[in-house]
């Protein structure tokens, strides 16, 4: 059977997939609930940083000084699951609340999060619901 870690290791290895098929790397910043553990996937809404591979070494640099300023803001966004039929779909998903006021109108938009990545439920789990 799979620690909970290997379990998490699983659905980031997902996440950071998913982002990297748009160009971007996800800096997560926290787990967010909706939560659902599997014997060999836990998945979780997780928010943090959609941010294009362009801007990596700067943003984890930025990030590991603890310097990170609301420049930033436009690439927050959450990951979020749900079950579709058999599958399980993932979608980076964008709330403009997060974005400051004065970025909306003077920064490029980000990478755009919308698309999303359908994973294979597990047949156990289609039993079970």
């Amino acid at each position: 059977m799979l620690t909970f870690d290997q379990k998490s290791d699983n659905y980031i290895a997902i996440i950071n997939r998913l982002a990297e098929k748009q160009g971007c790397f996800f800096e997560i910043e926290c787990g967010e609930g909706h939560d659902l553990e599997t014997e060999t996937i836990y998945y979780e809404d997780l928010s943090g940083w959609l941010v294009p591979l362009a801007y990596k070494e700067e943003f984890t640099k930025l990030t590991r000084a603890e310097q990170l300023s609301n420049k930033w803001d436009k690439y927050f966004c959450c990951a979020e699951w749900k079950q579709n039929g058999e599958r399980i779909d993932i979608d980076f998903v964008k709330y403009p609340e997060f974005v400051s006021n004065e970025l909306q109108s003077t920064q490029p938009e980000p990478a755009q999060p919308s698309i999303g990545l359908s994973v294979t439920m597990p047949t156990f789990l289609q039993q079970a619901t």
